[in-house]
């Protein structure tokens, strides 16, 4: 069989412990700064940079968003993979529980 990598699932409170590692981070778009710099709002309200270097498509069609990449600073990640769209409608509350839980019950994550 096959070794899978799994990628985890973090809010912005986490991003300390996560330096330099490649994460997932979901958030709602704040705005489409200049260049290659966006803004979102993370599932625990934190507010993080994200430094695209793929499609802005997902960030600009889209009100919330899933980032893959890597943690570069305490509130700030760069995209190795293209952001998925998620929609207009995401419980960002509901998300940040299932983060918690997947902290407290890792052998089920």
């Amino acid at each position: 069989m096959e070794d899978s990598v799994v990628i985890p699932r973090i809010n912005s409170s986490m991003f300390r412990e996560y330096r330099d590692r490649i994460v997932r981070v979901v958030g709602q778009v704040l705005s489409t700064g200049n260049n290659n710099t966006i803004f979102l709002t993370t599932s625990d309200q934190g507010n993080i940079n994200v430094t695209v270097n793929h499609m802005r498509a997902p960030y600009e069609n889209s009100r919330f968003v899933e980032v893959i990449g890597q943690v570069t600073g305490d509130d700030s990640i760069t995209e190795t993979s293209p952001a998925l769209s998620l929609g207009d409608n995401f419980d960002l509350e509901s998300y940040n529980k299932l983060i918690q839980y997947q902290r407290k019950f890792t052998d089920i994550f």
